[in-house]
């Protein structure tokens, strides 16, 4: 179903229809296996992991237990800015202590760009996460020699609680 969508044999609305009426533990099983098997491809389909996304964004039990399906796709560089950024804003949404290393780690492999924000959402998470671990992200990327990286986690540890 989730291939019909990228293969765009089908709206997207069909997954949010069909994801609408599973339990959580189908859904969490189900969206899973579809993850993995996407990311055993290469390259991505950018396609399917757009249509893997919007699945999840339908998921009413978005929880940790797909912190680490979201870090693998984090770390593909094949996948759309906007996608990763998503990937960021679900890891926010989570609020996963064990996330904090990965998107600590996307910021160094997505530096800042006009094209696209990912690392000002991976410091939004990490300040939201709030985890020790996370706040000593914040507190490395404001040391950074990158400017831009620097001024954005000094801005983030203001807001820190």
């Amino acid at each position: 179903m989730i291939r019909a969508v990228a293969e765009k044999q089908a709206p997207l609305a069909v997954i949010s229809d069909y994801f609408s009426n599973k339990n959580k533990e189908d859904h969490f099983f189900e969206i899973k296996d579809l993850i993995e098997k996407a990311l055993k491809r290469s390259p991505l389909e950018p396609l399917e992991i757009e249509a893997l996304l919007y699945a999840l964004s339908c998921n009413r039990y978005l929880d940790n237990r797909y912190t680490h399906l979201l870090c693998k796709l984090l770390e593909k560089p094949d996948i759309l800015p906007y996608n990763l950024e998503f990937v960021v804003e679900l890891l926010q949404y989570i609020k996963d202590g064990k996330s904090a290393k990965c998107i600590s780690n996307a910021i160094a492999l997505y530096p800042p760009s006009d094209t696209h924000s990912i690392p000002t959402k991976c410091m939004w998470a990490l300040r939201d996460i709030g985890t020790a671990a996370a706040v000593q992200y914040l507190k490395e990327l404001a040391l950074s020699e990158n400017e831009k990286i620097a001024i954005l986690a000094n801005q983030q540890l203001q807001y820190v609680k």
